[in-house]
């Protein structure tokens, strides 16, 4: 009786939200045009407040992407909003303060709508064709007087809507730009009454993850000069849209094209990235400067082929646009090498994060799944990644089908919760989408795999989260089954890769033996012989990896856990194919600032030629900042713990252990000399 309660209580609760989100736009209705299905519009109407405002809340979705203005002031810092989805399940709204943006007398509300994933056609370079509609929108402006009376402007039939300047949109394609088409240049015959249209089937929900905004600006320069034809190298290969400055007459016109890099003769080539893409942009020929990027659209590039009337451009930048997530680490360390790999996974982060982590910024755009599990600490131990976590798995659950399966990668539905459980403490994420889970691993049970070492293992893992997930949301039962059928696999696998004589796994590769290692599928009685025979493939491969995307992780790992940090450093300087992997541990293990949940642990991990290394990290009582060097044989750790915080620490070298709480502390001790290593000043 009380499990049937329980359930009706969890639907009913989901309902009311789902009821509570459909309210706040009151008698809005989706809008847009009566024949553009494909080209960016603009919708508009009036407002006269009668009093003076005290608060006013705009509540907005917008399809495919949207621009919304007040009085011409653009509403909030966001680009490619709202969060982008499966809005045949879910859509995402954004809600804004703009008490400020209201004035007495008349205010115009307009609108610039453009395609995004919502209605994406093809043009250009089109890698993937799906409509679900065209651009539409459901707008709800709440306002609060100062007699505390309150009043509703909502998207209806009293709108009207009109071509913009974008010409074309494409998120795959680029985008054109007219500017003597803009509003002000346009007659009052132009506007039309608005259409009330059916809006997408998906569920209105709040967007969790955190906008995505012009995070940062680099001016390039000119590296080559032909004709009409000017190459400029931005200085950084960054994921968004150049903006320009320009001043000439109408009709004048530039065309953009972006990419990562050049040709033999010096021009941009989009050989990597994906072609043809770039913009045009029209000039309107007003008396002052005009200022211009790009809206619905964006691409990874470094370098900018600007074709044209080239004579009119005063300033060109390129716009870094990411998701705008608080950074919560940092890490520098004595090695070089170690410190450009960071920067360049650090970028990789930010230029793959919209409001989905994708695995492309350039090619798909789309968001992947395998970056969560074999990538995750770096991206919780650098960024608040805990929103675009939350939006994640509702992500992931409105792709999986009705026997459970999912995409490619699948295993996030898992891995995601388990990430969140042990970095921030946060079970409501496995609480909340269990029953997508549960689903998953039955759906694996009835499956046969295609590269069964790897998928087992997996399946393997995946078994032991949920069972550790069950088991703390009390789902008693369940956790049973999990452990047995988790046992029932080691046991198979074993039996069917385990070569007890020669102690080996397969056919004995580094990813054959790192990965039943990491997951204690080996026999307790051979663990040390398999794992030497790890260490023996890696040296006899001249101390570099035979691994895969999937096995780097696990072979880090293991290594680690073992205590070969040694090994892996000297994997490291002689293949790059880890360089990606090692930003899981550099915060963690070398620097030392482990998190879980509210318990932060101490313990720096030397290695190498490495004589200092300093950083930070979140905590759930602010920042954690740890510094540790060596100088003339003594290793001094230097630690500042927030306000309400303590912490655990541990010395590398004497397994000195002991509690600190909030405030400085400095521990020191003689520390086991390396062959290599040398005093150096940290800066």
């Amino acid at each position: 009786m009380m499990k049937r309660f329980c359930v009706f209580f969890l639907l009913l609760t989901v309902f009311l939200s789902l009821v509570k989100a459909q309210n706040i736009f009151g008698d809005a209705k989706w809008i847009g045009a009566d024949t553009q299905s494909y080209r960016s519009i603009i919708l508009r109407r009036s407002f006269w407040p009668y009093k003076t405002v005290k608060h006013a809340e705009l509540r907005i979705c917008g399809l495919g992407f949207y621009e919304a203005t007040i009085n011409g002031r653009k509403v909030g810092e966001s680009e490619f909003a709202p969060a982008w989805s499966n809005y045949d399940k879910t859509v995402y709204f954004n809600t804004y303060d703009v008490t400020e943006y209201i004035q007495p007398g008349d205010n115009e509300l307009r609108v610039m709508l453009g395609n995004g994933f919502y209605n994406e056609q093809g043009g250009r370079d089109a890698k993937s064709k799906v409509s679900f509609g065209p651009p539409t929108l459901l707008y709800f402006l709440y306002v609060v007087y100062d007699n505390d009376m309150r009043e509703h402007v909502f998207s209806d039939n009293k709108w009207q809507w009109t071509e913009s300047p974008v010409t074309f949109n494409s998120i795959y394609g680029g985008e054109d730009y007219d500017a003597r088409l803009e509003v002000g240049s346009q007659v009052e015959e132009e506007w039309k009454p608005v259409v009330v249209m059916e809006g997408p089937k998906g569920s209105l929900c709040p967007q969790i993850a955190y906008p995505v905004k012009i995070m940062e600006r680099y001016e390039g320069i000119e590296i080559k000069h032909k004709d009409s034809v000017l190459v400029l190298d931005m200085g950084q290969n960054i994921t968004g849209f150049p903006e320009i400055t320009v001043q000439g007459k109408a009709g004048q016109h530039l065309k953009f094209i972006p990419g990562a890099t050049l040709d033999k003769d010096g021009f941009v080539d989009q050989q990597q990235t994906g072609r043809p893409y770039y913009y045009t942009y029209i000039l309107g020929g007003r008396n002052d400067e005009e200022v211009w990027h790009p809206r619905f659209s964006y691409c990874p590039f470094r370098y900018l082929q600007i074709e044209g009337d080239i004579n009119v451009l005063k300033k060109v930048e390129s716009c870094f646009v990411y998701n705008a997530a608080e950074r919560t680490g940092s890490f520098e360390c004595s090695n070089p090498r170690i410190n450009a790999a960071h920067q360049l996974a650090d970028r990789v982060i930010r230029s793959s994060w919209q409001t989905v982590w994708t695995d492309s910024p350039s090619r798909e755009k789309l968001g992947w799944l395998e970056q969560y599990w074999l990538n995750g600490e770096a991206l919780v131990y650098n960024y608040d990644a805990h929103k675009t976590m939350e939006q994640t798995m509702q992500n992931i659950v409105d792709a999986q089908h009705d026997d459970g399966s999912l995409p490619e990668w699948g295993g996030a539905v898992i891995a995601l919760p388990m990430l969140c459980l042990r970095h921030y403490g946060d079970i409501d994420l496995a609480n909340h989408h269990y029953d997508a889970m549960k689903r998953y691993v039955d759906y694996l049970a009835t499956q046969d795999t295609p590269i069964p070492l790897v998928s087992t293992a997996l399946y393997y893992q995946w078994m032991c989260n949920i069972y550790v997930l069950a088991k703390l949301l009390g789902h008693k039962e369940d956790a049973e089954q999990f452990n047995l059928r988790a046992d029932g696999i080691r046991q198979s696998f074993n039996r069917t890769f385990y070569n007890s004589q020669k102690k080996t796994y397969d056919a004995g590769n580094q990813c054959s033996q790192a990965l039943p290692l990491y997951l204690k599928m080996v026999p307790d009685s051979d663990y040390q012989a398999v794992l030497q025979h790890l260490i023996n493939d890696i040296k006899t491969h001249g101390s570099r990896l035979t691994t895969n995307d999937v096995g780097n992780r696990y072979l880090c790992s293991v290594l680690i856990e073992n205590g070969q940090r040694e090994l892996l450093y000297t994997m490291l300087n002689y293949d790059d194919g880890l360089m990606a992997q090692i930003e899981n541990f550099l915060i963690p293990d070398l620097l030392g600032i482990q998190r879980t949940g509210d318990l932060i642990e101490i313990e720096p991990h030397p290695v190498g030629d490495i004589v200092w290394c300093k950083g930070s990290m979140m905590s759930a009582q602010g920042i954690v900042k740890v510094e540790w060097h060596i100088d003339k044989g003594i290793f001094t750790l230097d630690i500042d713990i927030p306000e309400g915080g303590f912490a655990d620490v541990y010395m590398p070298f004497s397994g000195h252990a002991e509690s600190v709480t909030e405030g400085h502390h400095k521990l020191t001790e003689m520390a086991k000399p390396h062959s290599d290593q040398r005093s150096e000043k940290m800066p």
